[in-house]
């Protein structure tokens, strides 16, 4: 008889039925419109950005993502507010300011993060078929 149960992948529904365990990252200044990366110590549930400074920032979930340009594959968080709730699983994303100004924003990321490992996760891309992402 074996005892060693399976672990959760991103596909487990009860990982995303329960509340999420909090986790909150604050005070990444962003200085210029370099790409900064934020993973996830585990799967998130739901996600907020926050934003402090006096511009937009870019958040997407890949570099190409932010970084894109015509097609936008990113949404804004204006200066000093906060993005919605967004219920969705991601093991990390890609935060930059939109323009470079000259002067530091400061953004903050509050999670609810699930009990599945990002090693069990899929790789967000366009390239593994994932649309909209960049």
């Amino acid at each position: 008889m074996s005892l060693q149960y399976a672990l959760p992948g991103h596909g487990h529904v009860p990982e995303y039925q329960a509340s999420g365990v909090p986790f909150v990252s604050s005070s990444h200044a962003l200085g210029d419109t370099t790409s900064f990366e934020f993973r996830f110590p585990y799967v998130t549930r739901h996600v907020t950005i926050f934003n402090s400074g006096s511009g937009a920032v870019r958040v997407g979930f890949t570099e190409n993502g932010v970084n894109s340009s015509p097609n936008a594959n990113y949404f804004q968080v204006v200066a000093n507010s906060a993005s919605p709730r967004l219920e969705l699983k991601c093991d990390k994303i890609f935060i930059r300011k939109d323009v470079d100004d000259g002067q530091l924003n400061t953004v903050a990321v509050m999670a609810g993060l699930t009990g599945v490992d990002p090693s069990r996760f899929f790789l967000v891309s366009g390239s593994n078929g994932v649309e909209g992402v960049g």
